[in-house]
């Protein structure tokens, strides 16, 4: 099976833009936008972030439902997802795109635990744990899939004691 696959990597993504690519490129099955930060909204310039944010996220969500086709966002969690206590990522870590969680579907944070503080002493770089928090699911369940992450790669792969045979 063949798939065809269009980047686009052109500086300055709004919405309105992104809505007319997506429009005259209906086939597609599946829109991600890598960054959420690095979007704009053409409709209020100089207010704050959160606020832009806000907008942006509504207006994916709108486009998504309008095109019938999901929308994958990635964002950055804030570095206080570091400091917790408890040692993991949560929805709030998303900081001012934590806006996003309300319009989302599906909220996934990926973690890798040599990042957080009850892994601290395992080395970042070597493969390892890390796992997939489902932190939001407006039509599932929630929790967290352990995963397995290969450095070499930049890869998560699916640990073999998840696998149902």
């Amino acid at each position: 099976m063949q798939s065809r696959i269009f980047i686009d990597d052109a500086a300055g993504l709004n919405l309105k833009i992104l809505r007319e690519k997506a429009t005259r490129l209906r086939s597609m099955g599946l829109i991600v936008i890598d960054h959420l930060s690095l979007m704009r909204s053409p409709w209020k310039r100089g207010e704050k972030r959160r606020i832009e944010i806000a907008e942006i996220s509504a207006g994916l969500k709108a486009i998504a439902q309008e095109l019938k086709i999901p929308i994958i966002v990635i964002a950055k969690l804030n570095r206080n997802s570091e400091k917790r206590s408890d040692g993991l990522p949560h929805l709030s870590d998303l900081g001012k795109s934590s806006v996003i969680g309300y319009y989302a579907d599906v909220v996934g944070i990926l973690y890798r635990l040599p990042y957080y503080p009850k892994d601290k002493e395992k080395n970042a770089t070597s493969s390892g744990d890390a796992g997939l928090i489902v932190a939001k699911n407006r039509n599932g369940s929630t929790g967290t899939i352990p995963l397995n992450f290969l450095s070499a790669f930049t890869r998560f792969e699916s640990r073999d004691d998840n696998l149902n045979h």
